[in-house]
């Protein structure tokens, strides 16, 4: 991924949609926390403490940056007693956000932009919620979408915001802490940094979602069954069920896990072993079935492989 220049950087947040400056509102803040998803590198660190200075505090972020290591903050998704409660969310889940987020008077979330089939599209939303929920929250949140819609899966994937219950259930979540939340996004889009957006939270990545057509090529972002569900997504948009669809693709690393659930004859067999601790797994499992059962699924002949595909649903083609 290609990285915006800092003059790029600094103009983009001094022309924000729906916010002030980023300038503007750091010059009234005092302690600030940035999140970062995997793909931001650290020179966007410091195109920040630049702008910040020592009124940056700490940098919450999968990613271990070599020269700010002392400002990584560690949290523990599990530790329920970290966590403050906000009341139910629209989706029948307790909203839990890490007790260290008030320990800040603004959250800075850098984010890539690109479709994801758990969220709709990853962005500032998806960061920021990955990174302060509680597990017990997205858990929740996944099990009441998973159970409610078992029949009609299609509703929740990539590139599906509006009407897709796990993207707008975990939006209505950031919604329900937002009064006490003071944000400021950057969406750099994976394809095309000409079309990054800054701003508010939640319009500068739904603007920036705004480019993408609905293609595979994104593939390339996601490993193992992820890669395949977003293969089975894109491959199968606007085709009837039941129709052939094949997948030139690599299916090498799917886990013994994964084969293991997809080997359930129905989706609701997934889905009754749905558990904290596995939820996501869970989720990518019952939409690969999903595509498995409403279509005739191809993938490329491999002689090692065969047998497995052949068990989960799939035809090896020659």
């Amino acid at each position: 991924m290609s990285i915006l220049s800092k003059d790029q950087f600094n103009k983009l947040t001094c022309s924000p949609l729906m916010s002030e400056s980023l300038s503007n509102i750091i010059n009234h803040t005092e302690n600030i926390l940035l999140i970062t998803d995997k793909f931001i590198e650290e020179k966007y660190i410091d195109y920040i403490y630049s702008l910040a200075g020592s009124r940056l505090k700490a940098v919450l972020s999968p990613v271990s940056y070599k020269n700010y290591s002392s400002f990584l903050l560690d949290i523990d998704y599990n530790n329920i007693e970290d966590y403050k409660f906000f009341g139910a969310g629209a989706g029948r889940a307790p909203v839990l956000f890490h007790k260290s987020i008030f320990d800040y008077d603004l959250i800075l979330v850098i984010s890539c932009v690109f479709p994801d089939s758990y969220y709709g599209y990853h962005g500032s939303i998806s960061t920021l919620f990955s990174s302060i929920a509680a597990n017990k929250t997205a858990f929740t949140i996944t099990k009441n979408a998973l159970y409610d819609n078992i029949s009609n899966l299609s509703l929740l994937g990539a590139f599906k915001t509006t009407g897709n219950p796990l993207y707008e259930n975990i939006r209505d979540a950031l919604i329900t802490a937002g009064k006490v939340l003071n944000t400021f996004a950057v969406n750099i889009p994976f394809s095309n940094l000409d079309k990054a957006l800054a701003g508010d939270l939640f319009i500068s990545q739904i603007e920036t979602q705004k480019i993408f057509e609905k293609t595979d090529k994104y593939s390339s972002l996601y490993n193992d069954y992820q890669s395949l569900l977003y293969l089975l997504e894109t491959n199968c948009f606007n085709k009837q069920k039941e129709s052939n669809i094949f997948l030139d693709a690599d299916l090498n690393n799917l886990g013994s896990n994964m084969v293991y659930l997809l080997k359930n004859k129905y989706i609701n067999d997934i889905v009754s072993k749905l558990q904290i601790n596995n939820y996501m797994e869970i989720f990518y499992a019952c939409m690969i079935k999903y595509y498995i059962t409403y279509y005739n699924i191809g993938v490329r002949y491999n002689n090692s492989l065969n047998d497995v595909y052949e068990s989960i649903g799939l035809k090896p083609v020659k």
